[in-house]
């Protein structure tokens, strides 16, 4: 509902039927129902019948008839006690005398006449909005349009103000334009504060949005196997405390910051997508995206940047603490849960069966995963996070980037089901980790393409399969552009992998071969693989 001067239907009525009565009697003039007009505007029917009462004494006595200004001046004495802000202004918004009390107070500046409204509010407007706002009371100044049309148009219904001490006010201003005779106009404007209001408003809003969030998660969660949680919390703090470690790192530069903390994000979206925490993903996506904006910047970041998204972290960080006095509320009501849960099962491949689903389902392709030369002993003694998290991110590659929608394959000759298969050995006193999927394999012309562009390797190079793919696991590395399909998930490459691997004195070997597949070997020392 439009913020307005409130009339009562039996007021205005009374007003214009006297007013009416009176002219038809032939006791006023046009300039009479003018003041009469502008009164009922400002002051309601009450103040109507005032300004009607003392016109019509003034033709009874022949003395001067009443001037718009004398009007206001009256009526402005009785708006003096509310708290709205009325004032008048001519073509080029400068405010008369006469101006409410309120006004003042609003606009933090006690003495307004003479002064251009516009000049008020240029600090608080960007240049564009600043302008669209001179054009509309100009038109309105003008009656360039009719009422309507200029209401529906109306820059000023939200008007974002901030007053010379920085204090943020939020106003709703209605301005019509007052024939004042002799083919002048003025503008009179009514001005509300409704700075209360919309930030009820938006408290309202961002309470209903939590409540919508919790009630998803809930769904989410009791959904969720209670060890496989378990098991995401834990390398979720995981990465919150690496986030934290790399924000109070005074040795990084912003850039490097950004681009540590974007793979931590990463990996914390990847683990919620994979149980199925879609909700909580969503959240963290909108952090993802923040940071990647900020780090494709061509200017310095600012402190403001980092606080902000410092704020946002800590955010997702209370939400997924939240998490776990849910689940726990879930378990206690769950009277028939079966002791033992998914006994006997190992929860990585489920997880990893799931990520697969999930990235087929996502592109719209048939995908089959395979762990059935798994040795479990040396997937249970392997490092557990560093593997899940490489696992997850190689799995769901293979299935975005890797295999081949059903048509593209079956016109290549190939099953329209694609395959990702997973092996786990002991191997050398070590463990073997390989992930192999029978897709399209690596393209190293655009891969040579990309690396030439960013420098990763020099002209004479472009011709070393093995050099480029070194190059493939840079900072920033990939083949994704513009929404494009590439070979690497999301544009990130394959860095966060390798990093993950650095981490444990792992060594990563990648095979390829154009239109036959992709197969990724790990390769985990024994003092980390065996506890």
């Amino acid at each position: 509902m439009k913020i307005g001067v409130k009339l009562t239907v039996a007021t205005v009525a009374l007003g214009l039927l006297v007013t009416v009565a009176a002219l038809v009697s032939e006791r006023l003039g046009s300039a009479d129902f003018a003041v009469i007009l502008t009164a009922l505007i400002l002051g309601g029917g009450v103040s109507a019948l005032v300004v009607l009462g003392a016109v019509l004494v003034s033709r009874l006595r022949a003395k001067p008839v009443l001037t718009v200004m004398d009007a206001f001046q009256d009526v402005a004495a009785m708006k003096d006690s509310l708290r709205i802000g009325i004032f008048f202004m001519d073509g080029d918004y400068v405010i008369q005398d006469n101006y409410s009390r309120f006004l003042g107070e609003m606009l933090s500046d006690p003495d307004l006449k003479g002064k251009r409204f516009t000049d008020l509010l240029a600090p608080s407007m960007a240049k564009d909005d600043l302008d669209f706002m001179k054009s509309y009371l100009d038109m309105v100044f003008n009656r360039a349009h009719d009422a309507e049309t200029l209401s529906e148009i109306n820059p000023l219904n939200e008007l974002h103000y901030v007053d010379p001490s920085g204090v943020k006010k939020i106003f709703h201003c209605e301005p019509v334009s007052v024939d004042i005779g002799k083919g002048r106009n003025i503008t009179m404007v009514t001005m509300y504060d409704i700075t209360a209001k919309i930030e009820l408003q938006e408290k309202l809003r961002k309470e209903e949005k939590k409540r919508d969030s919790e009630m998803r998660n809930l769904f989410e969660l009791l959904q969720v196997d209670p060890s496989q949680f378990e098991s995401f919390r834990e390398d979720v703090e995981q990465e919150f405390a690496r986030v934290n470690g790399i924000m109070g790192n005074g040795k990084l530069s912003s850039n490097e910051i950004l681009a540590k903390i974007y793979d931590s994000v990463v990996a914390i979206r990847s683990n919620s997508v994979a149980l199925g925490l879609n909700n909580f993903a969503a959240g963290v996506q909108e952090v993802e995206t923040q940071i990647k904006k900020l780090k494709d910047r061509d200017e310095e970041v600012l402190f403001d940047d980092m606080l902000h998204l410092t704020i946002e972290v800590e955010r997702l960080a209370k939400e997924k603490d939240s998490f776990k006095l849910i689940l726990e509320r879930i378990q206690a009501f769950k009277v028939d849960d079966k002791a033992g849960g998914n006994t006997g099962k190992n929860f990585l491949l489920e997880l990893l069966n799931k990520t697969a689903g999930k990235a087929a389902a996502d592109t719209e392709k048939k995908v089959r995963f395979i762990a059935d030369d798994v040795d479990r002993e040396a997937l249970e003694k392997g490092p557990g996070r560093v593997m899940k998290e490489v696992l997850m991110q190689l799995v769901r590659n293979a299935v975005t980037h890797g295999v081949e929608p059903p048509d593209e394959r079956l016109s290549g000759g190939k099953d329209e089901t694609g395959t990702v298969r997973l092996f786990i050995k002991f191997f050398g006193g070590g463990i073997h980790v390989r992930l192999v999927d029978d897709g399209r394999g690596l393209d190293f012309d655009r891969i040579r393409e990309k690396a030439l562009r960013l420098n990763l390797v020099r002209p004479e190079e472009a011709d070393d399969k093995n050099r480029l793919l070194k190059a493939m696991f840079s900072l920033g590395f990939s083949t994704v552009e513009d929404g494009e399909g590439g070979r690497f998930f999301r544009g990130i490459g394959l860095n966060l992998v390798r990093d993950r691997v650095r981490e444990v004195h792992g060594r990563i070997k990648l095979q390829t071969e154009f239109g036959r597949g992709t197969a990724f070997n790990i390769f985990f020392p024994a003092e980390n693989a065996r506890s």
